[in-house]
Parts: C-alpha cells; structure tokens; sequence
C-alpha cells in the first residue's frame, strides 16, 4: 500500500534571499573546460521525437525557454539536433510554399543531421581552458558543440556559448573571430572580478 505523508506549507513572509548555487572558485578564462560543459552523466539531455511536428517542436521549445533540443528515433538513438533558429517561421512558411501541408512538416525536416555536426572529444576537453572552446567556438562561428566520449561512441554533453557568457559574466560574440585587443580585454575583464 502507498502511503503518502503530507508536508506543511510555510510562510516565507521573513524569507529575503535566494540561495545561489556554491562555487569553488571564479569562473575564470582559464578555468578547465569541463566547468561549463553540460554533462550527461549529471542532467538528462532533452530531446524530441522524430516523428514530433516542426511547429509541435517549436512550440515545446519555446514554452522550455529551450533553444535547442537533440532529435532521437524510437529507440532513443541519436539523429541531429534542432534549434529554435532552425525552426523559424519563416522557415516554415517556405516549407508550406514548396507545397508542404502544415501537419507533414516533421522537426526532422528542419534538424542539422548528426553527419553534418561536429563535436569536441572529451578526453581532450579534459586538458583545455574556456578560453580554447571560445576561440575555437568563434573561429568555427558555432554557438554551442557536441561533446563526445569516443571510446563509448556518446555524446557527453554540450557546450553553449550563452552558458559561457552567464559563467563569466561578460558577452561572448561567437559570431565573429577574436582580435588579440578582444582576448587581452577579456583577461582584464576577468581579472577584474
């Protein structure tokens, strides 16, 4: 037989502060790469369905504040991965232009297919500095990237350079590649803090 204990409810009228997660240390430019991976042995990554709509998908990612989401067959195997970007209504609206009904358009029609990404080793992930994934995020003009256990064929986690940005509390533009002045400013700007 189940049983369920009710837990009371507390007022929290002289509560002021939020708890913030505890950090060892800064986050630095020359912290270890592995301080801001996503790492799947610790979150359960997020992921749609292949046969999940494009506007279904959308629709799910935008109410998660997700902007990117992994694509899996029905046996959880991995396909690609889709983007908020990748599913624009402008991208839509073109699809039902070619003549393409509303209902038929699937995420994976839109999804960047797991042939055509890229993705950082972890082995080698493990001896890097943030500073090495920004650059090489920027010189690739990629916003986030894969990271894969090759020795276990899976893919780890992920990097986000919006998560890097948050992590250092300074913009990272990966839309563009660093100048040695971009690199020298964001040391002292880490210094600084």
């Amino acid at each position: 037989m189940l049983m369920i204990v009710p837990l009371k409810l507390h007022d929290v009228t002289a509560v002021d502060k939020l708890t913030r997660p505890q950090q060892d240390q800064k986050i630095t430019l020359q912290s270890p790469a592995l301080s801001v991976l996503t790492d799947f042995k610790q979150y359960q990554p997020f992921h749609l369905n292949h046969k999940t709509t494009a506007k279904e998908a959308r629709l799910i990612m935008e109410n998660a504040h997700a902007r990117l989401r992994f694509v899996v067959d029905d046996a959880s195997g991995f396909l690609g991965v889709v983007t908020l970007d990748d599913l624009s209504e402008q991208k839509m609206i073109q699809k039902m232009a070619a003549g393409h009904r509303e209902h038929e358009i699937l995420v994976t029609d839109f999804m960047q297919d797991r042939n055509q990404l890229k993705a950082f080793d972890y082995t080698e992930l493990c001896r890097a500095k943030i500073i090495d994934v920004i650059e090489t995020l920027k010189s690739k003009r990629q916003k986030h990237c894969l990271v894969v256990d090759r020795d276990s064929h899976e893919i780890r986690g992920i990097i986000s350079g919006s998560d890097i940005g948050r992590a250092l509390d300074m913009p990272i533009n990966i839309n563009r590649e660093s100048t040695f002045i971009d690199i020298a400013q964001a040391i002292l700007s880490s210094m600084d803090h």
